[in-house]
Parts: structure tokens; sequence; C-alpha cells
């Protein structure tokens, strides 16, 4: 007895519908159109080949966005309403000049301006509360007579309040004042006496006489310029000191 098996394929495929030779075959689906960019929005940007091509590298910082002179970052105006430490016109002037031939964009040299300011600002802080430190430990440890003497010589020399805190936050306060009460101390013990000093006096008038020529800052301004008569006035007290 054979067995048959039976293959269940479903229904016929409809046949396809026969193609006239005047039937043109169908197009293809449209593919979705893109819009193209500006034409003046560049596809790419690429570094010049040659380093040495200024022209071309000025192409490439203006399409990175780099102003056409340094002036037009405008950095002071950029920095209104912040506090401006030991940037004034001509170091932000300068700093453009570097940032333009760098090739900076606005934003970017703005920002990195403002970064410059906070870090300046923060540096000289914390310089001032040093110097403020330090200038309070040398009040406590100098009395009174020493630190006057230390600037009436400064004073003497011809130090304006700027100059001699200038030398102050340069050596430290302390250090100044033992240099410049030295100073006075070399000076009281040199000083020649001036019209109405006390000849043959005691050496107590005499120390009060270079009390008082201690106190005069153009006498003193004279004997450190190397003024003939104050010089010779020094020497005529050395031989009475001896």
């Amino acid at each position: 007895m054979s067995e048959s098996f039976e293959v269940n394929v479903g229904p016929p495929a409809e046949a396809a519908p026969p193609v006239s030779p005047e039937t043109p075959p169908a197009a293809p689906p449209e593919e979705e159109t893109k819009s193209a960019p500006p034409s003046d929005v560049p596809r790419s940007i690429s570094l010049p080949l040659d380093e040495a091509d200024e022209g071309a590298w000025n192409d490439l910082y203006t399409q990175l966005g780099r102003p056409e002179t340094a002036e037009a970052y405008g950095l002071a105006a950029a920095l209104e309403g912040t506090a401006m430490t030991a940037m004034d016109e001509a170091f932000l002037g300068n700093m453009s000049a570097a940032m333009h031939k760098a090739g900076l964009s606005t934003k970017q040299a703005v920002a990195l301006t403002r970064a410059c300011n906070n870090e300046f600002r923060a540096l000289i802080e914390s310089q001032n509360e040093e110097y403020e430190k330090s200038l309070a430990e040398a009040r406590e440890m100098f009395p009174p007579q020493t630190i006057e003497k230390a600037i009436r010589v400064m004073k003497a020399a011809g130090l304006d309040k700027e100059a001699r805190q200038d030398i102050e936050r340069a050596l430290g306060p302390r250090r100044a004042i033992e240099l410049f009460s030295a100073a006075s101390a070399v000076l009281e013990d040199k000083m020649p006496a001036a019209s109405g000093a006390v000849s043959g006096g005691s050496p107590e008038a005499v120390r009060a006489r270079i009390d008082q020529l201690m106190s005069d800052e153009n006498f003193v301004a004279r004997y450190m310029r190397g003024d003939e008569s104050a010089v010779r006035q020094m020497e005529e007290l050395s031989k009475m000191a001896v």
C-alpha cells in the first residue's frame, strides 16, 4: 500500500499583469530632497597647508569669528561693572593685539580677559592681606620712635607714600624698618652740626642738636645727595665725636 504526501502551499499566487511593450518601467521612489546650506556658510574649515601663509591663516581666523581689528574686541567695555585690577588701558590694548594675532574670536577674547582679571584681582587681594598682616606685626615689634625714624629717612630721600609702600611690599615692612632705621642711626652718628650747633658742648647737648637736624627733611636730603656743605658739616661733627 503506497502513502501519499500532501503539501499545503496556500492559494495560488496571482500572476503579474503582463507588461506591454508600450508601458514604461516604473520610476524609483523619489528621495527626500535636503535643503542646501547658504552659499556663504562653509561646509568645512581646513588648516592652511603652509604655516607661513599669513593670508590663509587670516582667512581662517575670519571664518572662526575673529573681528577685523583688535580694538573691535571691546575688552574695556566687557569688563565694565567688574573690579579691574592691574588691567589698565595700556594692558588691555596689549592683550587685544596679542589675542587678535593669535586668531581669537570676540567670545574667546572676552572670556580669557575676564578670567585673567579675576586671577589678577585674587592675587592682589591676597598680597594686600599679607602686607597688612606683616605691617601689623612690624608695628608690634618696633617702638614708634624707630618706625618714625625709618619714615623720616625715606621722606628725606624724596620717597612719597606710594614709593614707601612699594619698598615695604618688596622688602617686607619689618626689613624696611630695620634698614631705614639703621640708616637713621648712621646719620645721627655722623650728622654734622648746622649753624647754631653747640661747640664743645656735652654729648647730651650735641645729641639734642642732632635730633633737631634729623627732623629737618631738607637738611637730610641735602646730605644724602652729597651736598658739599652738608658733607663738610658731617666731617666736622665726626671730628668732634672722636
